[in-house]
C-alpha cells in the first residue's frame, strides 16, 4: 500500500473512514496522506494554512481558533516524515503487522 493507493481509493469512494478501513489506517492518518497530497482540503484546513503562512505559531493558532493541539495536528501536512514510507522504521513494520492483523480479524 502507497499513499498514491489511498488517495486513488478515496477518490473513487468519497470516504475517509471507508479508506481508512481499506487500508486499515485511522481517518486521521488517511486525512493527512490526502493534505500532503493535496487531495483533501477543508474551511478549517484553509483557516490553519492562511494562519501558518502569516507566520503564527500553533499555540497562537489554536489560541485564534479556539482548536486543541489535537485538532491542528490533524489539518497540518506531516513534519516528521511521510506516512506509509518505502524505508518504514522497525516500530512502522510492527505497527503495520498489528494493524493488518486486527484488520484481519474483523474481517471473520
Amino acid at each position: 500500500m502507497t499513499n498514491e493507493d489511498v488517495v486513488n481509493y478515496y477518490k473513487r469512494v468519497g470516504s475517509m473512514k471507508r479508506t481508512g478501513e481499506e487500508f486499515g489506517i485511522s481517518e486521521s492518518k488517511c486525512k493527512k496522506i490526502l493534505i500532503d497530497a493535496g487531495a483533501y482540503t477543508s474551511p478549517r484546513y484553509l483557516q490553519i494554512s492562511e494562519l501558518i503562512d502569516k507566520g503564527l505559531s500553533k499555540e497562537q493558532i489554536c489560541e485564534a481558533l479556539r482548536i486543541t493541539e489535537h485538532t491542528y495536528n490533524n489539518y497540518v501536512p506531516y513534519s516528521k516524515g511521510v506516512y506509509l514510507s518505502d524505508a518504514p522504521t522497525k516500530n512502522a513494520i510492527r505497527i503495520r503487522r498489528f494493524r493488518e492483523k486486527k484488520r484481519l480479524d474483523g474481517k471473520k
